[in-house]
């Protein structure tokens, strides 16, 4: 299973000067513009990519994760310990409340 982010992200992110590499520093890059994003209509339409973006470089970047697919379809990244990371979910919870930084998710997933 390969995800990618749309182009309306792309943009986004180019537009706002976050670098879409996939690599781990852009997650601060993102984080930093989060903020803004989630108090506008932007945040509603694309909050799923942050979260495909965000398991995009933890698949990336950390030893044996993958994309998987919940028996309902809903992706989320399987670490090498066995534990699914609901990347989406965890990229919501960053847009509603600020928490956790995008950044914190993928220093998580390399210690687990």
């Amino acid at each position: 299973m390969v995800l990618t982010v749309s182009a309306e992200f792309a943009d986004w992110a180019a537009a706002h000067g976050v670098s879409h590499t996939a690599a781990p520093e852009s997650l601060a890059e993102l984080d930093e513009q989060l903020d803004e994003w989630a108090n506008s209509d932007v945040g509603q339409s694309l909050g799923n990519e942050v979260g495909i973006y965000l398991g995009t470089v933890v698949v990336r970047h950390v030893p044996e994760a993958m994309w998987v697919a919940w028996p309902n379809g809903h992706p989320v990244v399987r670490l090498s310990s066995g534990k699914d990371l609901d990347v989406v979910h965890m990229a919501d919870l960053r847009l509603q409340s600020g928490r956790p930084h995008l950044a914190e998710v993928y220093q998580h997933a390399l210690m687990t």
